[in-house]
């Protein structure tokens, strides 16, 4: 049987679009913190995200993305092709520095000249929400769309994409809710097919792993956020659609 050590952190996510775990370049030196109301007064950031200068990336409750780097720039659909109403779920940054955002109306991608906006009208996108973003050590895009029964993971090295669904991968279910990298370049995919029907899969290489109730030792309700630390993947598990919160 397959044994994998996993440390659950039990949260109750009450609000959606809640803080993103992007894990971006490590920062040396003195770090400064500023309160979000100072930075950016009246933006609900969703995500946040550091390039490898150390400019903070955040992303907004239908407000666009904002850009920090001792100044904030506002991005949004007055100056630039990002839509309106747009829920920014999370946001990474490549190795290039360019800037890769998960939103309700597709996948946005700035090179720091330019915003390219991936949907259903131009890309394998089966629908316009991508939830959640990571980049792996080849530099390669991983991306999430969990649409009910046609939800997939994906991803993108900027010119192939590949789509992963249950019936052509070793996905347990098709709502592909979080992904995050290791530090050996391995992904990891959180997997929801339902409530009290949910799996952890690694992708390392070609071999995919799947760990369910069996390899957890009790019944997970419904996966949230996953991220990957020293010699552990961590995951919450949210209740939301219970009626039990206690």
């Amino acid at each position: 049987m397959k044994r994998l050590v996993l440390s659950f952190a039990i949260c109750v996510q009450i609000f959606a679009g809640s803080c993103s775990h992007s894990v971006s370049p490590a920062l040396t030196g003195e770090v400064s913190f500023e309160l979000s109301s100072r930075i950016a007064p009246g933006y609900s950031v969703t995500a946040i995200a550091l390039d490898g200068k150390g400019t903070a990336w955040l992303g907004t409750l239908n407000r666009g993305v904002l850009k920090y780097d001792g100044t904030l720039t506002v991005f949004n659909s007055q100056n630039t092709p990002l839509p309106d109403s747009n829920h920014v779920w999370e946001i990474a940054v490549d190795k290039n520095d360019v800037v890769w955002i998960a939103s309700d109306k597709g996948l946005i991608k700035y090179d720091g000249t330019d915003f390219t906006v991936y949907d259903a009208s131009n890309s394998p996108l089966l629908r316009g929400l991508v939830n959640s973003v990571a980049v792996d050590n080849d530099n390669v895009l991983w991306l999430s769309s969990p649409v009910f029964e046609e939800g997939c993971l994906m991803n993108f090295d900027g010119t192939t994409w590949n789509l992963f669904t249950r019936n052509n991968s070793s996905l347990p279910g098709s709502m592909v809710w979080d992904i995050d990298v290791d530090s050996h370049g391995g992904k990891w995919v959180a997997v929801n097919d339902g409530i009290n029907s949910c799996g952890i899969v690694s992708i390392s290489g070609d071999t995919w792993t799947v760990y369910d109730e069996e390899e957890f030792g009790f019944e997970p309700y419904y996966f949230g956020n996953l991220a990957c630390g020293p010699g552990r993947v961590c995951a919450s598990i949210d209740y939301r659609l219970s009626s039990d919160r206690t």
